[in-house]
C-alpha cells in the first residue's frame, strides 16, 4: 500500500456523490417483447419479474444511501486511518471502539427498503484483498456485510455468518456470549465498515418478540461498527414499547421511507420506466394515469407491480394482448388485490399516524413536515376523488349508469360498446336528470366532508 493511499477510506469516498449513486445503483431491464407467444401465466410471471427487478434511484432513496455511505466513511476515517492504525487495533484483545447506535430504516411493506439494501450491495459489494505492509500477507478488504433475519430467531444464528469461518467449524464449538466480540474482531480485521440486517420484522412475530428483538439489536451494537437495520413499521412499534434506556440505544437514528407523491418527478419517472420495459403491454400512457395509479397503490411500488401484473392477467384471460384501463380497474377490484385494496383505503381514510390503523400501517415516528405533508396530502386527495366518484355514481339512475358505463368502456378499452344513434328526446331527459343528480351528489359530498 502506498503511503499516499488509504484503501479503507477511498472505497467510500469514491461513491459519496449523489450522481455516482444514481448511476451505479440503477437497474434497468431489457424491454419485454413477443409476450403473446407465451402461455398466459408464463407471460404474466415475466411481467411481474421484470417490473420487480427495476430499481429507479429516487431522490429520497439516494439521500438515504448517501447518508449510510457517509456513516461508513466516517468510521473508516476514524478507525482505519492508516495501515499502522489498522494493524495495531486489529490485534487488541478488546477493540477500543464504542458501540454504535444503529440506523433503522423503516416504512410500509413494499416501499423499497430491501431495494435500498440491494443498491448498497451494488455500490459497495466488490470484495478485494490488501497487503497492508511488507510484513503481512494479503488480507481481505470488505466494505459491507449483509444478513437477513428471516427464519432466524436467536442472536447467535444471526451473528454467526459474520464471524471468522473457522469459528463455526471448531470441534469444541464456541461460547455464545463470546460471539459478538469474536465477530467484531473479524469484521474489523477484514475492513468491514457497514453491516446491513434486513427483514427484522420477522423476528417480531411471537408474543415475546419485544424482548427478543431488543436483545438481538443490542447484541448487534457490540459489533462496534455502523449497523443499518431494515424493518417494517411494526418493528418500530415493538421498540417503542421498550424501556427508555433501550430506546436511547436503539432508536436514536430512525429513517422513514415514504412513497413518492403522485405529482413528483420520481413517481412519473418510475411509470415511464415501467412503460419502457413493457412497450407492447399497455394501450394507454401510464404517466397520463399517474394519479389514478397512485390512488390504486398509495404510491407503494410493490402494490403497483402487483396491480399491473393482475391487470395483464385479466387482459390475457379476456383474449386481449394489451392492457386497457378497464383491466386496471378490474385488477383493483379483484379478490387477489383485496387485501392491498383494504390497506390502501385505510391509509386514505386515516393518514399515516392515526391510532385507527394497524401497527404495520401506522408510522411509529413523528415525521418532518416537509416529508409528511406531500404524502398525507396525496392520500387525502385520493380519498376525496374516490368519495366524489362514489357520490356521483350513487346519485345516478340505472339508465344513467348504463350510459356512463358504455362511455367509460369506450374510453378505457378503445373499443366502442354501442353503435346505436342517440335518441334526442331521451338525451334531453338524461341531461335534465343528470343535472339534478350532480346537485344531489354535491350535497352528499359536502355532508361526508363535515
Amino acid at each position: 500500500m502506498k503511503s499516499t493511499e488509504n484503501p479503507w477510506v477511498d472505497r467510500f469516498r469514491a461513491v459519496d456523490d449523489l450522481d455516482v449513486i444514481r448511476q451505479r445503483t440503477r437497474v434497468r431491464v431489457e424491454p419485454l417483447r413477443l409476450l403473446h407467444q407465451d402461455p398466459d401465466l408464463v407471460a404474466a410471471k415475466r411481467v411481474d419479474l421484470a417490473l420487480s427487478r427495476i430499481f429507479y434511484p429516487t431522490q429520497r432513496s439516494c439521500k438515504i444511501i448517501q447518508y449510510v455511505v457517509q456513516t461508513a466513511l466516517a468510521h473508516a476515517q476514524m478507525y482505519h486511518a492508516s495501515s499502522h492504525d489498522h494493524l495495531s487495533r486489529a490485534y487488541l484483545e478488546k477493540l477500543d471502539i464504542d458501540p454504535y447506535v444503529p440506523m433503522l430504516l423503516t416504512g410500509l411493506a413494499g416501499t423499497g427498503k430491501t431495494q435500498i439494501h440491494k443498491a448498497l450491495t451494488r455500490l459497495l459489494g466488490d470484495d478485494s484483498t490488501i497487503k497492508p505492509d511488507a510484513g503481512h500477507g494479503q488480507m481481505p478488504l470488505i466494505a459491507m456485510r449483509s444478513i437477513t433475519a428471516q427464519g432466524k430467531d436467536q442472536l447467535s444464528t444471526l451473528l454467526l455468518p459474520l464471524a471468522n469461518p473457522e469459528l463455526a467449524n471448531r470441534s469444541g464449538g464456541f461460547r455464545v456470549r463470546d460471539l459478538p466480540e469474536a465477530c467484531a474482531h473479524w469484521l474489523y480485521l477484514t475492513g468491514v465498515c457497514l453491516v446491513v440486517v434486513d427483514e427484522l420484522q420477522f423476528v417480531t412475530q411471537s408474543p415475546k418478540a419485544s424482548t427478543l428483538i431488543a436483545r438481538v439489536l443490542l447484541g448487534f451494537t457490540y459489533l462496534r461498527l455502523p449497523i443499518l437495520m431494515l424493518g417494517n413499521y411494526s418493528l418500530g412499534h415493538r421498540l417503542e414499547a421498550r424501556t427508555y434506556e433501550e430506546k436511547q440505544r436503539l432508536l436514536g437514528r430512525p429513517m422513514v421511507l415514504l412513497p413518492d407523491p403522485p405529482d413528483s418527478a420520481d413517481w412519473l419517472a418510475i411509470l415511464r420506466e415501467y412503460q419502457r420495459t413493457l412497450p407492447e403491454v399497455f394501450n394507454f400512457d401510464l404517466v397520463k394515469r399517474a394519479m389514478e395509479l397512485w390512488q390504486f397503490s398509495a404510491g407503494v411500488k410493490r402494490e403497483l407491480v402487483k396491480l399491473l401484473t393482475l391487470a395483464y392477467e385479466a387482459a390475457r384471460e379476456n383474449q386481449h394482448q394489451e392492457v386497457s384501463w378497464s383491466d386496471i380497474e378490474t385488477a383493483y377490484k379483484s379478490t387477489q388485490y383485496s387485501s392491498a385494496r383494504h390497506d390502501i383505503e385505510a391509509l386514505g381514510t386515516h393518514g399515516v399516524r392515526s391510532s385507527a390503523l394497524r401497527d404495520d400501517l401506522r408510522c411509529p415516528f413523528t415525521l418532518p413536515t416537509a416529508e409528511a405533508t406531500p404524502y398525507t396530502q396525496a392520500l387525502s386527495d385520493a380519498r376525496r376523488i374516490t368519495v366524489a366518484a362514489q357520490c356521483r355514481e350513487a346519485a345516478m339512475t340505472q339508465s344513467e349508469r348504463d350510459a356512463h358505463s358504455n362511455i367509460q368502456g369506450d374510453l378505457n378499452t378503445g373499443r366502442p360498446t354501442s353503435t346505436r344513434p342517440p335518441d334526442k328526446t331521451s338525451r334531453r331527459r338524461k341531461e335534465e336528470r343528470s343535472a339534478e343528480a350532480l346537485k344531489e351528489a354535491a350535497a352528499q359530498f359536502r355532508k361526508m366532508r363535515q
